[in-house]
């Protein structure tokens, strides 16, 4: 069974990830192999190949896999038993405003992200809607908000025994306030790296930091997959597109994606 995390980005997608990841693995029903991006794997000749994945939609036991894209073998897999996604979607203001804060993207930049993290959520609801049974829909406000019913909801869904002590560990071990946590010590990592290598050569110390604020490194809880800035001192809290996007960036949000709103379930 091949379980898919195509969650939107910025929008709880490594939260959902992990609460499927620690399910499987603490059920002992299967395994997780951590972050596909399509992108930096190159060719199908990796290990990440079509072949590899129809190996996993065929196994009795769960593969949980994080990834952006819809892989190519999802169209037919999923019209099978061994195949689930799972997808999570935030209001793509909020969106913008993560992407703007983490990845510093800005004007047409920050409007092309959101255009294909747009584009990625109508190709999933069209798989939502023909194989309703094989889909998850989670919204990002209603799952962080109750990590212990977003629990049990993919619980549910992937069909796993897992009893309720282990349920209520894995949403309190998944939730905002734990994610900032080990956010907070990956950050700690990095000023103690920065000072050890400023000590010895301060022009490399600044590159490096720059590296890290570029995403060209990352520090990270690496069980969890957060990086040291993944998390905001808002918590994750919504509606803080109000304090940073500019009105150009708000207005060609609201001009691309007018529609989006009104079927995502949006207020604007």
């Amino acid at each position: 069974m091949l379980v898919l995390c195509n969650g939107m980005p910025r929008s709880g997608s490594t939260y959902q990830y992990n609460l499927a990841r620690m399910i499987v693995e603490m059920s002992g029903a299967g395994v997780a192999h951590t972050y596909m991006d399509i992108e930096s794997k190159g060719s199908a000749a990796d290990a990440w190949s079509a072949d590899r994945f129809r190996a996993w939609v065929r196994d009795d036991a769960f593969h949980v896999v994080k990834m952006r894209e819809v892989h190519s073998i999802v169209p037919d897999a999923i019209r099978g038993e061994g195949l689930k996604v799972l997808y999570i979607h935030r209001d793509i203001r909020d969106v913008a405003a993560s992407v703007k804060r983490v990845r510093g993207r800005t004007d047409e930049a920050l409007l092309e992200r959101v255009g294909t993290a747009v584009s990625l959520y109508y190709e999933l609801h069209a798989l939502r809607v023909t194989s309703p049974d094989c889909v998850l829909w989670q919204r990002y406000d209603v799952a962080v908000a109750d990590p212990l019913a977003a629990t049990r909801e993919i619980r549910q869904f992937l069909a796993v025994s897992l009893d309720e002590h282990a349920t209520q560990e894995i949403a309190r071990e998944c939730s905002v306030e734990s994610a900032k946590r080990r956010c907070d010590d990956a950050q700690g990592r990095v000023v103690t790296q920065f000072n050890r290598l400023r000590a010895d050569d301060p022009q490399a110390a600044r590159e490096w930091l720059l590296q890290i604020q570029r995403g060209e490194r990352i520090m990270q809880d690496k069980e969890f997959m957060l990086p040291h800035n993944h998390v905001s001192r808002h918590m994750g809290a919504s509606g803080q597109w109000r304090n940073s996007l500019s009105q150009a960036e708000l207005a060609g949000l609201m001009d691309r994606h007018a529609g989006w709103f009104a079927h995502a379930g949006y207020d604007v």
